[in-house]
């Protein structure tokens, strides 16, 4: 049984008219065509590819399972995933240099960590000391087991910003390949976004995949993102925070980190009127406020660092073409039922 919302039945399979999410967390009952109560359980979140499921067909206990059988019988099970670190201090931001902990209450654990935004492997540094850290940077940390029925635990992600001076909202944004991304690569490459208020205080994150946004922008080195949260990764749904003070609606899958390249043109020379970087973001907070009554691309403004690197100014903005924004909007969020007429040339 497929719980992809369809609301069908595909070559004899059926497919449920709800979806399943993990990491709010979901929970599933089974009863019969009496609706006595079979079973139940409520999800409990698991890393990209993995399943969880009993620990033998039938078993009462349950397991964690890397390699998924969907359709055969459970094999090599493992236990649950090791304790997620602990990073101390919290994400913030410091004037000078400062020292990081990594801890986990686990026994037989060796800890790993990065400090340029990739994913811990058990090549990468292990922890054994405070780390001091001197500059902006993204410090990352996963649990290993010595125990080979142990899987490696989910990452620990914490952002320290050092001497910085910004008086509007920060996004933070890291992954293994974002910077391949951002040198002008087209793929999706997994990502983690986290957002800090205009007091550097840390409001949100999610994980997700980042991708290519815009046309223009990808002309000049600083360029836009498109940020999609994915309940798949296990670690949640969305970014959960009102991210613009003139809407109410605090929940994003779905994001715009936008270079505003559109602004650049004209180019200024010969006597024409400079860029503004502002002229795209003030036309549709123009609309907004005179109730036009368009699905305009909501706007606040932000700084953005990249693995730790400072990359500018930005525009955080709504994604119109998207369910997360139809659903929230027009209670229209189911993804089958949209049909996006899109113009281009």
């Amino acid at each position: 049984v497929w719980a992809s919302g369809k609301n069908t039945v595909v070559a004899g399979v059926p497919h449920t008219n709800f979806k399943l999410t993990q990491t709010l967390p979901d929970q599933l009952i089974f009863s019969d065509t009496a609706g006595v109560i079979i079973d139940s359980f409520a999800i409990k979140p698991m890393q990209e590819y993995h399943s969880r499921g009993r620990t033998i067909d039938g078993f009462s206990s349950w397991s964690v399972f890397t390699t998924p059988t969907p359709g055969a019988t459970n094999a090599s099970p493992l236990q649950e995933y090791a304790t997620l670190p602990t990073i101390t201090p919290p994400s913030s931001s410091f004037s000078g240099t400062t020292l990081v902990t990594i801890t986990s209450p686990d026994i037989g654990i060796t800890l790993h960590y990065t400090l340029d935004g990739s994913t811990p492997t058990l090549s990468s540094p292990t922890y054994s000391a405070s780390i001091s850290i001197s500059t902006t940077t993204v410090v990352r940390a996963r649990a290993f087991s010595s125990n080979p029925l142990v899987p490696p635990s989910f990452v620990k992600s914490r952002t320290f910003f050092i001497g910085v001076t910004h008086t509007i909202p920060i996004v933070s944004i890291f992954g293994d390949s974002i910077a391949i991304l951002m040198n002008g690569t087209q793929f999706s490459p997994t990502t983690c976004v986290q957002y800090f208020d205009k007091n550097k205080i840390f409001k949100a994150e999610s994980q997700g995949s980042s991708n290519k946004h815009g046309n223009d922008s990808w002309g000049y080195a600083q360029r836009g993102i498109d940020f999609i949260s994915d309940d798949e990764l296990g670690y949640n749904y969305a970014m959960n925070y009102k991210i613009f003070n003139n809407k109410s609606r605090a929940s994003f899958r779905r994001i715009i980190l936008k270079a505003a390249a559109n602004d650049n043109y004209p180019s200024g020379t010969g006597g024409i009127t400079p860029p503004a970087h502002i002229r795209d973001s003030y036309c549709h907070t123009l609309s907004q406020r005179g109730n036009l009554h368009l699905d305009e691309r909501t706007w606040a403004p932000c700084v953005l660092y990249l693995n730790g690197a400072y990359w500018g100014v930005y525009d955080i903005r709504e994604k119109v073409d998207d369910d997360d924004f139809t659903g929230y909007y027009y209670n229209q969020g189911d993804q089958d039922s949209l049909q996006m007429l899109q113009t281009w040339g």
